[in-house]
């Protein structure tokens, strides 16, 4: 039955990073079309994202080895880091609309 979570997790890892590919594509697209802080920013958030996704992936596998202890000290300080990138992509994006919508009016 453990293989099987395994795969559901493999799987799941799987589209979240087909997902960050998917919108790293769509916010480089916005940055050559439009070049402003605000796209620039939600591509940094977008590349920074898959990086910490794989920086996470890395130091569990290497904490593992170690203690559980060190699975618990590297999952504490990736809750604190992950949701940097988001954030950078979050105010890019609320940048961005303020824009666009002040252009419409």
């Amino acid at each position: 039955m453990g293989e099987a979570y395994t795969i559901y997790f493999a799987i799941g890892s799987i589209l979240a990073v087909v997902a960050q590919l998917i919108i790293i594509v769509g916010s480089g697209i916005l940055v050559s079309k439009r070049k402003h802080p605000s796209t620039i920013l939600m591509l940094i958030g977008c590349i920074l994202s898959l990086f910490f996704t794989f920086l996470g992936f890395a130091t569990s596998m290497l904490a593992a080895g170690q203690s559980p202890e060190a699975v618990l000290t590297w999952s504490s300080i990736s809750a604190m880091l992950s949701p940097l990138p988001h954030l950078l992509f979050a105010i890019g994006l609320a940048m961005y609309a303020f824009k666009r919508v002040q252009k419409a009016s």
